[in-house]
């Protein structure tokens, strides 16, 4: 109302605005996607310009700019790239020069236009490059910085595509000649020397420190002798270099060194170089250079530890099988990343231990041959190996660790050896093909329950005395070893409980209409019912304490539960949204009233069931909606709250997207967090006197939403309470209102 904020610009301003000399903040996108705004003359006593302020203004060329601008505030970089015009004041603090803008002591380089192009020398006397100051200069081919360089900000040659050549003075600090990762250097003359060009490749004066090669260079580089180090993204990006020779002395590769060099593929190592060292070229190709003492070996191409018991690394390039040479007890970590083409592979009784990532996203690998002496398979071993159809695992096997097999998509067998103790709950996640396993006895699971839930497609559990006839070894010949007893569980109609019965731990898939919990269950499972697409109704024991997490998920038919009165609130809470019916007992928790749930005395409506359809009227009584009660009842049209309504839950009416009107009774509150998130057919929403708190993301994403009524006494507005609502126009905030939470209007 003071005239001080700009809030907001018309899209589509056209030509030149002036903002009035009045203002003194633009607020965040007030001018965003002002796409034919070509020029603004910004006032004198402007202090702040938010972020995004002219976002997307494609047009926006050139910016009238006051040179009374304060130093901490005024942020000059939101017009990187722009020409600048400045208007004369008394104190002048800005300067131009060729269109480049300046600091009036001509310390910093504040702002070089967009279309500046071929070389630009900086002037002698700069000492600071600022932020984005160069960036998206497109046609800049070469810069000359000046001797006393002290500062580049970040990006400030972002986006110069054409830049190849930077003359560097030798005094420039390390954090300036960081900013031209794989550019071309020229270095200027100094009394002191402190870097030196061999071939477009920086160096440090002493040679010891590879700094930085150009991205042009080709085909194979040799790296000097006398080189110790070499520094981070030193060939970053260089796409056609196809091979590298490292020399003797080589201590250290710094991180992402090689990043993006898509066609290395031949590294000559010395056998000196340090195990970091090779651990940056993983997956390379290796040729090693003879010295005196051997820490390393190569066999067909392969590289492995000297002893010979650690395989370290194959070239992504290997093909068809591969025998693991004898005497090797570890495959290292990602040892054969992304080999591709690689089909087969035979594994030595010595194996030990196969680590993480160690054939991650083999995708051809078709057939495995364990040996007996493997032990540990760590976590995601065999990630997304996708042509894997059957496992057999070698007798020693221990331990089998988290998504060591994800998403092998074809593995339809398995059967693990007698001696298996553990297996992570997602060991086999999304196997979609995996339908029958044999299980051990003695095993230990993290989560057997998450296992079962977790083998997506799984139709059987079977002992290990009756594995399927298709399982048969692939290796060596022998027929199927002998299988271990069953294990000391219970199966009543081909659901799995524990031994003593308390726990049911699995049901088959394939269970269809009503099924009654034995007596004496005292605990489901996680994911026990996952996805028993055809069971209609469950009956549930007495004594039921606790049902795990996702135990029916993906029961798309169920639709009624038989639940005891005595049932815990964290039991009833897992069926939010189904239709309930109650078993007699003496002492009576719950009520249904037409299907819905309510405690006994009326007071909560705790869950109404999703295929509830047209219009529902509350009961008096209810003081409160429980949270979720009526969340992804897509069919419900319209809802009326009763008076003495208190309280609507948290994500009480989420997702109902086919809700259109709600009404609100006086005294109402509290309206929960995402209480009507999602109800994207709500049209209007008449706020009750009397209400106190709106909840974060309250109404957030109900896009048809137009107008909202708010009542004197409101008092908070949460984080995103409306965010989403397109199509509200505008809103009138009541006296009293003592907080309104961050982004409350987003995308309004």
């Amino acid at each position: 109302a003071d005239g001080k904020t700009l809030l907001s610009c018309p899209r589509d301003k056209t030509g030149e605005y002036v903002v009035p000399e009045v203002v003194e903040t633009i607020a965040e996108r007030a001018f965003s996607d002002c796409k034919a705004l070509q020029a603004v003359t910004l006032p004198k006593g402007l202090q702040t310009v938010a972020y995004y302020a002219f976002s997307d203004c494609q047009a926006l060329q050139t910016i009238t700019l006051p040179d009374s601008a304060p130093d901490g505030v005024w942020p000059l970089f939101r017009f990187r790239g722009k020409s600048i015009r400045l208007t004369p004041t008394a104190t002048p603090r800005l300067r131009l020069v060729d269109d480049v803008l300046f600091s009036a002591d001509g310390k910093t380089l504040l702002s070089c236009s967009r279309d500046k192009t071929g070389e630009y020398v900086v002037p002698e006397g700069v000492e600071i490059i600022a932020e984005r100051t160069f960036a998206d200069c497109q046609a800049l081919q070469a810069v000359t910085l000046p001797e006393g360089l002290q500062t580049i900000g970040s990006d400030a040659f972002y986006g110069c595509e054409a830049l190849q050549a930077v003359a560097l003075p030798d005094s420039a600090p390390d954090e300036v000649w960081r900013r031209f990762r794989g550019k071309s250097f020229r270095l200027t003359p100094t009394a002191t020397p402190r870097l030196r060009s061999v071939d477009g490749v920086l160096f440090t004066a002493d040679g010891k420190t590879l700094l930085s090669c150009s991205r042009d260079q080709t085909g194979e580089y040799v790296v000097p002798e006398g080189v110790e180090h070499i520094a981070d993204y030193a060939f970053y990006k260089c796409k056609a270099l196809l091979a590298v020779t490292l020399p003797d002395g080589l201590q250290t590769i710094d991180k992402a060194a090689f990043y993006g060099c898509k066609a290395l593929r031949m590294v000559a190592l010395p056998d000196s170089a340090l195990d970091e060292v090779r651990r940056r070229l993983r997956d390379k190709s290796f040729r090693l250079t003879p010295t005196h003492a051997a820490p390393l070996r190569l066999i067909d191409g392969v590289l492995v530890s000297a002893d010979g018991k650690t395989l370290l690394t194959s070239p992504r390039g290997k093909t068809g099988e591969y025998v693991v040479p004898d005497g090797v007890e570890k495959i290292a970590e990602r040892a054969f990343y992304e080999c591709k083409a690689l089909q087969a592979i035979t594994f030595p009784d010595g194996l030990q231990t196969i680590a993480k990532e160690a054939f991650y996203k083999c995708r051809s690998l078709e057939r495995i041959i364990f040996g007996d002496g493997l032990k540990t398979i760590e976590s995601q071993a065999f990630y997304k190996c996708c042509s894997l159809e059957k496992i057999i695992f070698g007798d020693g096997l221990k331990t089998i660790e988290s998504q060591a097999f994800y998403k092998c998509k074809s593995l339809r067998a398995v059967i693990f050896p007698d001696g298996l103790q553990t297996i992570d709950a997602s060991a086999f996640d999304q196997c979609n093909q995996l339908w029958s396993f044999a299980l051990p006895d003695g095993i230990r699971f993290y989560n057997l329950a998450g296992l079962l839930r977790r083998l997506s497609e799984t139709r059987s559990i079977a002992s290990p005395d009756s594995a399927p006839d298709d399982a048969s070894s692939p290796r060596r010949d022998e027929s199927l070893r002998p299988q271990p007893t069953p294990s000391p569980r219970l199966r009543l109609d081909g659901v799995l409980f524990s031994a003593d019965g308390k726990t049911l731990l699995s049901c088959p898939r394939d269970k269809t209409g009503e099924y009654v919990v034995p007596e004496g269950v005292e605990h489901i499972a996680d994911y026990a019912f996952y996805k028993c697409e055809a069971l209609l109704a469950v009956t549930f024991p007495e004594g039921l304490r606790t049902i795990g997490q996702e135990a029916f998920e993906g029961c798309q038919a169920l639709r009624a539960v038989a639940l005891p009165d005595s049932a815990p609130d964290e039991v009833r809470r897992r069926f939010l949204g189904k239709s309930f019916y109650l078993t007699p007992r003496n002492a009576a928790r719950f009520r249904l009233i037409d299907g819905v749930l309510f405690t006994a005395d009326g007071k909560t409506l705790l869950s109404c069931p999703r295929d509830k359809t047209g219009e529902y009227v509350v009961p008096a009584g209810v003081e409160k909606i429980g949270p979720q009660a009526f969340s992804g009842c897509n069919k419900l049209r319209a809802v009326a709250l009763p008076d003495g309504l208190r309280t609507v839950g948290d994500r009480a009416f989420s997702g109902c997207r086919a809700l259109r009107a709600v009404t609100l009774p006086d005294g109402l509150q509290t309206i929960g967090d995402y209480a009507f998130s999602g109800c994207r057919a709500l049209r209007t929403v008449a706020l009750p006197n009397g209400l106190q708190t709106i909840g974060n993301a309250a109404f957030s994403g109900c896009r048809a939403l137009r107008t909202v009524a708010f009542p004197n006494g409101l008092q908070n507005i949460g984080d995103r309470a409306f965010s989403g609502c397109n199509k509200l126009q505008a809103v009138a905030l009541p006296n009293g209102l003592q907080n309104i939470g961050g982004k409350a209007f987003s995308d309004c």
